[in-house]
């Protein structure tokens, strides 16, 4: 494995496509011939964002007076109408429903 550093800053061209016959996300990341490419799965590219998320968090905690999940507030519940005048409490797919906030 090569190891190739890319300082990612506000002008860095970042560029992304599916690959369907690959099954993959592919991004670009720098200009040529310092350019990077990464090949994600679907899996691959949900962990990236964890990590990214978890780190931006630390750069700049959340403000708690305005949620990041909008759908579940941040609590991790997410209510969901089941029939008229009944709702079920599910797990939000956000971080927090799943444990990890």
């Amino acid at each position: 494995m090569v190891v190739q550093v890319v300082d990612v800053r506000l002008d860095t061209p970042v560029r992304g496509w599916v690959e369907e016959d690959m099954e993959r996300i592919l991004l670009t990341i720098g200009e040529y011939p310092a350019q990077v490419l990464l090949g994600l799965t679907e899996r691959g590219a949900l962990d990236l964002l964890d990590v990214i998320k978890r780190e931006l968090a630390v750069l700049s905690p959340p403000d708690p007076d305005d949620p990041a999940c909008e759908a579940c507030l941040d609590t991790g519940d997410l209510w969901v109408p089941v029939a008229r005048g009944a709702v079920a409490c599910r797990e939000c797919d956000c971080p927090a429903g799943r444990g990890g906030a």
